[in-house]
């Protein structure tokens, strides 16, 4: 993101002067600041409040656990993902993975 912003940054030196153009590039520049925003209000900053409520109550060591990430208000804050195959999850072991064949 840096370096998109970076880019057009400069780019406002190699392209012709045209009103259009530095609207567009004003545009961009803006819509890429906006959106980073919105990033961290929606998302980042929710969970990291209730992260650091969490560490306050229990501990650096379970507001960064699994266990902090499987609470519901958690999971609802971070949105829908899909666990990648062979992830370990909240309560699982590696036990519950392995296959074992007979």
């Amino acid at each position: 993101m840096l370096a998109i912003g970076f880019f057009v940054f400069v780019a406002r030196y190699f392209v012709p002067a045209d009103a259009g153009a530095e609207r567009a590039m004003r545009c961009s520049f803006s819509g890429l600041n906006g959106g980073l925003a919105w990033m961290v209000v929606a998302n980042l900053f929710p969970v990291g409040a209730l992260q650091f409520y969490d560490a306050l109550e229990h501990g650096y060591w379970h507001a960064r656990s699994p266990a902090f990430y499987a609470q519901p208000i958690v999971r609802a804050r971070m949105g829908p993902h899909r666990k990648r195959p062979g992830a370990i999850g909240a309560g699982e072991t590696t036990e519950s993975l392995t296959h074992h064949r007979a």
